[in-house]
């Protein structure tokens, strides 16, 4: 084959790729699919991949880099500490938002090789640290909090408004996220942050005595929580959910239509958990601000508890993109309303509420990454959370 040939060939592979595994993920999607879409012969996909997981983490690969380079570019030509904080958010939602299918391959790869993301996202928090943590006057890095704080407090908004949404108004978001980095939410910044207050300590929910059918149907879900926790969801089948749970795999039918249903069960009811959790921890508090720190808590021992939970949540996204955006709207939609009743109180400064409210649940998810998934650790330090709470309130600047 000619170069151009050779170039042009590959470039059809890996558009093709880019498309099928934006709409039906890494899982779904076959090589012979792909090369039925870019319309060449099927052995001629290997000669420029060894299989569907190599194409699959070049084009992860690629993205990551390609980001990379343009957020150090943007950091690197900004002075202030405004300006980087500004463009740092700014560039990364055009940047998605023109990238939507690579970006959605590199989200995914956290189940197929989290290495490409670690390394990406180590290599940020590098970089974040020496353009924004330095100019900090409030806070150095501590066990990466402060990167978490940054990354996470865009990573949601991007997420919910720039792919989801499809809003184009950048500016926007990115003076709304960086203000809050920049500020915190304490109008006063005299709010002293603490984990002092007495924790009632969270019960498995109580349920009435169940039926006959509602211990078979528990038993299901249990097993398949478990299952689909360690292994994932797509590693797991019926047949091993159904003999986990003690019953035959045609039982399963009679509570479960598919594993589809199933798994949005599932989300549904740790969405229902989680909620519970911060309820519980969050009653008594004085105010907004109080309530922003035990919920920050709340998720914290909530993830550690149940990381197979998290990890179903986080999956559920490349399942089916509608099972992800519900579990996160749900939360994020009367967080944004009891945020902007905050601030109608002054408790708390007044900005874009539904923007906060996303940034706020991307630094829990951020932190829960890299101490849960990343480090492995059985418990989130309260330090951690102090420090993270303390961003949240004071800002950075």
């Amino acid at each position: 084959m000619e170069v151009d040939e050779v170039k042009n060939a590959q470039a059809k592979i890996l558009n093709a790729a880019e498309t099928l595994f934006e709409k039906n993920g890494y899982n779904a999607t076959s090589i012979s699919q792909i090369m039925e879409k870019a319309n060449l012969s099927g052995s001629l996909f290997y000669y420029y991949f060894r299989n569907k997981e190599d194409i699959f983490l070049h084009i992860a690969d690629s993205m990551s880099l390609d980001m990379y380079r343009k957020i150090t570019k943007g950091l690197r030509e900004c002075k202030s500490l405004e300006e980087k904080m500004f463009n740092f958010y700014l560039d990364i939602f055009k940047f998605i938002s023109r990238d939507t299918k690579r970006f959605r391959v590199f989200r995914e790869v956290e189940f197929i090789d989290k290495n490409v993301q670690q390394v990406f996202y180590t290599r940020l928090f590098s970089l974040l640290n020496e353009e924004i943590g330095k100019k900090s006057k409030r806070f150095n890095d501590y066990n990466g909090v402060l990167s978490d704080v940054l990354v996470g407090a865009g990573y949601f908004v991007g997420l919910k408004y720039v792919i989801w949404d499809r809003r184009e108004d950048f500016a926007h978001l990115a003076a709304v996220v960086s203000d809050f980095i920049l500020n915190g939410i304490d109008p006063d910044k005299n709010f002293q942050v603490s984990l002092s207050w007495p924790v009632k300590e969270v019960q498995p929910r109580e349920f009435k005595p169940l039926t006959r059918g509602e211990r078979t149907h528990k038993k299901i879900s249990d097993a398949a929580k478990e299952l689909f926790g360690k292994k994932g969801y797509w590693q797991t089948q019926i047949s091993d959910i159904a003999k986990k749970a003690g019953i035959g795999t045609g039982t399963f039918y009679l509570y479960f239509a598919s594993k589809k249903e199933l798994l949005k069960y599932l989300v549904t009811e740790i969405n229902r958990e989680l909620r519970r959790y911060a309820k519980i921890y969050s009653s008594n508090a004085k105010d907004r601000k109080e309530v922003e720190v035990r919920g920050l808590k709340a998720f914290a021992d909530f993830i550690v508890k149940e990381k197979e939970a998290y990890r179903i949540v986080r999956e559920s996204e490349f399942v089916d993109s509608e099972i992800g955006k519900w579990y996160y709207e749900r939360i994020g939609q009367p967080y944004g309303k009891a945020l902007a009743s905050a601030m109608e109180r002054g408790e708390i400064r007044k900005t874009d509420p539904s923007v906060l409210a996303y940034s706020l649940m991307g630094i829990g998810h951020f932190i829960g990454m890299r101490w849960v998934v990343w480090n492995k650790k059985d418990v989130i330090p309260d330090e951690v959370v102090l420090k993270t709470a303390s961003i949240i309130m004071r800002g950075i600047k």
